[in-house]
Order: structure tokens, then sequence, then C-alpha cells
């Protein structure tokens, strides 16, 4: 996949909020050249993918997160 897409996924994991629960994933992201973090909700990843993160890739985590931040660029850059 050549394309070029606005969001680079440098690291990331997962924010635990209480015992046993997942609220968010910190992603630390690239966007137009500026590092920030992302907190991303939970809810954003697909349902199926919630039980298998270990050891998912930067990359492979764009792809589940991509819905999330075309919805996330468009707010951006709607400022």
């Amino acid at each position: 996949m050549s394309e070029s897409y606005p969001v680079k996924v440098l690291g990331w994991h997962v924010n635990p909020s209480g015992v046993g629960l997942c609220d968010t994933l910190e992603v630390n992201i690239c966007f137009e050249g500026e590092e920030q973090v992302a907190l991303v909700p939970i809810t954003a990843l697909p349902i199926s993918c919630l039980e298998t993160l270990d050891g998912v890739s930067n990359e492979e985590l764009l792809q589940m997160l991509r819905p999330y931040f075309d919805e996330w660029i468009r707010r951006k850059n709607s400022r």
C-alpha cells in the first residue's frame, strides 16, 4: 500500500481507567509532521479486535482505526 495517509502511528498502549477495564488507547501519532497523542475510545476499535490487541503492529492498529482517524482529520481540518 503506497498511498500516503496523513496519520502515522508511532506507538500505542492501552490506558486502563479502572480495575479490569480499558477505556482508551493512548496512540502516539504523527499528523502533518507534528507528534501528538490521540486518546482513542476503545469503542472505536472493531469489537472483534478487542481481545487480540497484544502484538498488533502500529500499521495494523492504524488500519483498525482508520474510520476514527478519518473523522478526526475532518474535525481538525474544519477548525
